[in-house]
């Protein structure tokens, strides 16, 4: 099964990503250039996912909306419109800072940016929609948390500039905070790191999964403490 929907569902929650994260027009341009049509499909039985993101387009698995006895979409389930509101508000901000293939923060001397991109993407997410989804649905939990405490420690203008428009100001106030010119990019590749060691999980047996899941937890922890250690404390003392 493949069913468009209506277009205005798709641009009421760009308007609201609009509206609350003050977009500029190249931002929304890109937004709407990279996500303008929304479908339902069969995901979870046939890709084992509930959402996708593909050229011009965002697809959702059908267990997310309810039909009419015609077979109609007639909107998204009453108990689950939240979480899907914030998954699509979420894939389209990456939309909205794609360019030049690059989405978001920049990559610091080629190391990997995906797990405080993703926390970045999740934190102006719950900014625009103002509620935060269940831990147990939100796989950026971690991330967000160490990106939502910089933010606290450094301003919200270096994000939006490094998130949206690839600037090096993150990392320059990160990393000038820090007193360190490596921080800010070990900080990255450890997130990332991270990101992906946790994945594993999914398919490991239950003995190996605990293992993986109590080695994240230490190795996150000790994440958030260089966070608090490096930027936190010097912020304090300034």
């Amino acid at each position: 099964m493949r069913i468009k929907l209506n277009e205005k569902i798709l641009n009421s929650i760009k308007q609201i990503l609009i509206r609350e994260l003050n977009l500029s027009p190249t931002h929304i341009s890109r937004m709407n250039n990279g996500s303008s049509e929304l479908y339902v499909e069969d995901l979870y039985d046939t890709k084992n996912s509930l959402m996708v993101s593909r050229k011009k387009e965002l697809v959702i698995d059908k267990k997310f909306v309810d039909f009419d006895a015609k077979g109609n979409v007639i909107g998204f389930k009453a108990h689950l419109s939240k979480l899907i509101t914030s998954q699509l508000g979420h894939e389209l901000l990456h939309a909205a800072s794609k360019a030049n293939n690059k989405s978001g923060i920049k990559r610091p001397n080629g190391t990997n940016n995906t797990g405080l991109n993703e926390g970045i993407t999740q934190m102006f997410t719950e900014d625009a929609f103002g509620y935060v989804v269940s831990t147990f649905t939100d796989g950026y939990t971690d991330y967000k948390k160490i990106a939502k405490i910089m933010r606290l420690c450094l301003g919200n203008q270096v994000f939006k500039n490094s998130y949206f428009d690839h600037t090096d100001d993150l990392e320059r106030a990160t990393n000038r905070l820090a007193q360190s010119s490596t921080f800010y990019a070990e900080l990255n590749q450890a997130l990332t790191d991270l990101y992906y060691f946790k994945k594993t999980a999914k398919k490991a047996s239950p003995s190996d999964k605990s293992k993986i899941i109590t080695v994240y937890n230490a190795r996150i922890k000790a994440c958030l403490g260089n966070v608090i250690i490096y930027l936190v404390v010097p912020k304090i003392n300034s």
